[in-house]
């Protein structure tokens, strides 16, 4: 139970694609009633966390979206045995600058959800990010 409010947790920093693909409560721990709890968010809170989550979500699927196809393409044209290397250098730099694009959006999101934390609230996030990265550390190193 403690490792799976842990890992709901800290999603906050990670908001996983999952929540993107409107799964019930899958890493949207602010909907999750034991992280709720844990947390003591607000009904306010809660809503206006989805209220930031959904203004975001279409422009991450969107930029997720873009970057698959050019990941695509950029696939196709490095089998091509004709390749000219600057067709190639091209896409890679469209792709990095989706990649920072998208990042940037998902930093955004993040933060307008941080601010409708209190303090103690991120604090507790931190705290039990933390937690789980040295467990999740323990069992890579055994």
């Amino acid at each position: 139970m403690r490792k799976s409010l842990l890992l709901l947790l800290i999603c906050l920093f990670s908001l996983n694609a999952y929540a993107l693909g409107g799964k019930k409560y899958h890493h949207k721990w602010w909907k999750d009633p034991e992280v709720v709890s844990h947390l003591e968010l607000s009904d306010k809170q809660v809503e206006n966390i989805e209220l930031i989550f959904n203004s975001y979500k279409q422009r991450i699927l969107n930029l997720r979206r873009k970057l698959a196809m050019v990941e695509h393409e950029f696939k196709q044209k490095v089998r091509d045995p004709n390749v000219k290397k600057e067709e190639a250098y091209k896409l890679i730099d469209k792709i990095e600058v989706l990649k920072s694009g998208l990042a940037r959006v998902r930093v955004e999101m993040m933060l307008s959800i941080k601010r409708e934390l209190t303090p103690e609230q991120q604090k507790k996030i931190y705290d039990a990010r933390s937690k789980y990265r040295g467990m999740r550390h323990k069992t890579y190193n055994q």
